[in-house]
C-alpha cells in the first residue's frame, strides 16, 4: 500500500506498508556483505576512495561509514569526524545520530550522539528510529522481561518518544506500536491478541493523543495533508488530518499525494487522481506498470516499452534511451529480510540514477547516472551506486551494497 513512517523493529517492519521516498527521510540499513566502499562528485570524480565496508549518504555534513566492523562517521574531506566504535549508526538529524552499542548483559544499546561523537542520549533503548519532527520512535523492554523475546505491541516490550533533550515525552500503551511523525500525525498499531493474529492502526499528535482511532487494518504517512487507510475489504481510501474519509475506499493499491497527485490502482489500471478523488489520467493498458510519485513536476513511467518521464498532464517529457533502465526500480526490496515494494525518490540532487541493460543482459551490473533530460552524465561503469547527498554518492566495485530502501514508515495489520 502507501508510506509513512516507523520505527527499525522485526514487528513494525513485518507490518509495514511500501513506502515511496518522497514521503519519508530515508535511513539505509547496514548490508552484510559488499565494498569497498567510497565517494564521487556530481561529474563522477572519485573524491574518498574505496576503502569502507559500507556507507550511508551525507546528512548534517557527515555520512555513517563501517571499516572493520565498526560504524563511524566521516566529514566530506573522508577524514574520521567521529572514529568508529559502534555496532551501528544512522544518519544525522537534528544534530543528533542514533547510535547502537553493547550494553548490559552484552546486549545492542541505542543511544543518541552529537556531531562531537559525545553521547547526547546514553544509551539505553532496545531499538532507535532517527529525529523527525522534534521526535525519535523508541523501545524498551520493562524489567524482568525477556529481552530477546517480545517485540514492540508484545507484552513486556514498551515503545514511545524521547526529545532531543533525551526526555520520553509519550508512552505508547501497552500492546500498542508505533512509527516515526509526519506532518504532526504519527501511525500507531495495536496488537489485539498475543502472539500477533489481528492488528488496527489509527494515528496520535506529537503531545500522544489519538487523534484517528486504530479503526483500519493499515494506514500511510500524511503527505500533503492526506494519508490511505486500508479497511476490512482491503480496500484503500484518504482521510485528513482530522481523521475525516475524503476519498472512499475504493482503490486495491496507492502512493501518496506528491504535487496534488497520487497513483492509484483503480480496477486493475494504474491511474493518478486528485486530492478531491477525481481522475486525472490513467495508464492506457492493464499491464502498464505503476508510475512513481511525482518529483519536481514529474513523475517515472514506463510507455511502449521504454522509461519516460512524464509531467503532470501525462504527457512525457523526457524519454530515455532503451538501454537505460533508469532507477528507482519498482519492485520487492529487502530491508531486514522483510520484502516491501517500495519506490524510491526520482532525482538525487538533479541525477538519476541508471542500470545498462546491455551489461545486465550479459549478467553484469553496470549502473550511471542521467539527468532529467536523459543526458548520461556519470557512465554506467560501477557496480552499485548510492544516492547524491550534498554533493556527494556512494559508489562501490562490488555489487550488493546500495539497495534504495527508506526507513519504515507507516503500519499495517494482518
Amino acid at each position: 500500500m502507501a508510506r509513512p513512517s516507523v520505527a527499525v523493529t522485526a514487528l513494525i517492519a513485518a507490518l509495514l506498508l511500501p513506502q515511496a521516498g518522497r514521503c519519508e527521510d530515508v535511513d539505509r540499513p547496514a548490508q552484510k556483505d559488499g565494498g569497498p566502499v567510497g565517494f564521487m562528485d556530481r561529474t563522477g570524480k572519485v573524491v574518498i576512495k574505496p576503502q569502507f565496508d559500507d556507507a550511508r549518504p551525507f546528512t548534517e555534513g557527515l555520512a555513517a561509514v563501517k571499516k572493520e566492523g565498526k560504524w563511524g562517521y566521516i566529514d566530506h574531506s573522508g577524514g574520521f569526524a567521529i572514529p568508529p566504535r559502534f555496532i551501528e549508526a544512522k544518519p544525522f538529524r537534528d544534530g543528533l545520530a542514533a547510535v547502537a552499542v553493547v550494553g548490559k548483559g552484552n546486549r545492542k544499546r541505542w543511544g543518541f550522539v552529537d556531531r562531537t561523537g559525545a553521547l547526547a542520549i546514553e544509551p539505553r533503548f532496545t531499538f532507535a528510529s532517527s529525529f523527525q519532527e522534534g521526535l525519535a520512535y523508541i523501545g524498551w523492554a520493562e524489567p524482568g522481561t525477556d529481552e530477546d523475546r517480545p517485540e514492540p505491541g508484545q507484552s513486556g516490550r514498551r515503545s514511545g518518544y524521547v526529545n532531543i533533550d533525551g526526555t520520553v515525552v509519550i508512552t505508547l500503551p501497552r500492546q500498542h506500536a508505533g512509527g516515526s511523525f509526519s506532518e504532526g500525525r504519527a501511525p500507531f498499531v495495536i496488537r489485539f491478541e498475543e502472539g500477533g493474529s489481528r492488528y488496527q492502526a489509527g494515528f496520535i499528535d506529537c503531545s500522544g493523543r489519538i487523534v484517528v482511532p486504530a479503526t483500519y487494518q493499515s494506514v500511510s504517512a500524511y503527505s500533503e495533508g492526506l494519508a490511505a487507510v486500508e479497511n476490512d475489504e482491503n480496500l484503500y481510501g484518504f482521510i485528513n488530518p482530522a481523521g475525516n474519509l475524503v476519498i472512499p475506499h475504493r482503490y486495491s493499491f496507492t502512493r501518496c499525494f506528491s504535487n496534488g497527485l497520487a497513483s492509484v490502482l483503480l480496477e486493475g489500471r494504474w491511474t493518478y487522481i486528485d486530492s478531491q478523488g477525481g481522475v486525472a489520467f490513467a495508464a492506457k493498458e492493464k499491464r502498464d506498470r505503476e508510475g512513481s510519485e511525482f518529483q519536481e513536476g514529474v513523475a517515472l513511467a514506463h510507455m511502449d516499452g521504454r522509461d519516460v518521464l512524464i509531467d503532470v498532464r501525462a504527457v512525457p517529457v523526457t524519454r530515455f534511451d532503451p538501454r537505460c533502465d533508469v532507477w528507482p526500480p519498482l519492485q520487492f526490496l529487502d530491508w531486514d529480510e522483510n520484502p516491501r515494494r517500495i519506490a524510491a525518490a526520482i532525482f538525487s540532487e538533479g541525477l538519476i540514477r541508471f542500470e545498462d541493460r546491455t551489461a545486465k543482459a550479459n549478467g553484469r551490473t553496470r549502473m550511471g547516472f542521467v539527468d532529467r533530460n536523459g543526458a548520461v552524465v556519470i557512465d554506467a561503469m560501477y557496480p552499485e551506486v548510492g544516492e547524491f547527498s550534498e554533493g556527494l554518492a556512494p559508489f562501490s566495485i562490488k555489487a550488493g551494497v546500495f539497495p534504495t530502501i527508506p526507513e519504515p514508515a507507516g503500519v499495517r495489520g494482518e
